[in-house]
């Protein structure tokens, strides 16, 4: 009998949320599942981006007016650039940061032999003054040049504090984005619609070290697990505000130590 009274003295789970906690979840939880699943879906992205660009690292490069197709396509697409550089006019992509320094990415244009085309050159990233007061002496390159290099499609709008409205005089000039065609007006000059980064054995290359995504698969797939898991601790904490789960779990507590 007494053990028939304790069974029918057991509470049983009840729902008692109000409208305020189901409103702070409505919101919050599908926002932290869809971050969630838009962070693997950029890790998947990264992942694809990586996989092209060792495909296309391996294959051989082709003179870059001869090289054809959309801009994913062209991106990091090997190439061979014959000409002489605008040695006298120098754009530094400026904010350009490697191994904790300042410095810029320095674009020179390029003129093609047999062509009429320029194309914008980045030669790779140059140490600056970090206290801005000064430009680096940018390393002239002199002569006929046979180069070798990768497309650069930019993946999408660059973000910038600022931007360039009315050009320095004199050269170089600071420029804060890779934007061609305002490069264009300013070199007054038809340009090439992607620049080409320089392969790390060319003669003209400065400190070269390409990133070819600015945030890992791997870190995009840590960000989803965290927002995964702050939706499970939300519903989770829903859970237990809004129904009497506490108090059963004290019960059956307080019940196995009396039968203990």
């Amino acid at each position: 009998r007494s053990s028939m009274s304790t069974t029918a003295d057991r509470p049983r789970l009840t729902w008692r949320s109000d409208w305020r906690t189901n409103l702070f979840v409505a919101l919050l939880l599908p926002l932290f599942l869809g971050l969630g699943t838009w962070q693997l879906g950029r890790a998947e992205e990264k992942r694809g981006i990586a996989t092209r660009y060792e495909a296309r690292q391996q294959a051989a490069p082709q003179p870059l007016l001869e090289t054809r197709g959309t801009q994913a396509e062209l991106a990091y697409r090997q190439v061979l650039l014959e000409g002489e550089f605008d040695a006298q006019r120098v754009f530094l992509l400026d904010n350009r940061v490697h191994q904790g320094r300042y410095g810029f990415e320095v674009l020179n244009p390029f003129f093609l032999s047999g062509s009429d085309r320029v194309v914008l050159v980045n030669r790779g990233w140059l140490a600056g003054d970090p206290a801005r007061r000064s430009l680096p002496d940018v390393p002239p390159v002199v002569g006929r040049q046979s180069l070798r290099g990768s497309i650069y499609v930019p993946p999408g709008e660059a973000y910038t504090l600022s931007r360039d409205e009315q050009p320095a005089d004199g050269w170089p000039r600071t420029v804060q984005v890779l934007d061609i065609p305002a490069m264009a007006n300013q070199l007054d000059t038809l340009l090439y619609p992607y620049s080409v980064r320089l392969s790390g054995d060319s003669a003209a290359a400065l400190t070269v070290d390409w990133p070819v995504v600015n945030v890992s698969p791997e870190k995009h797939t840590a960000y989803a697990v965290q927002w995964f898991s702050m939706a499970l601790a939300l519903l989770l904490l829903y859970l237990w505000r809004s129904t009497n789960v506490g108090e059963i779990l004290r019960n059956s507590r307080g019940e196995g130590g009396m039968n203990a």
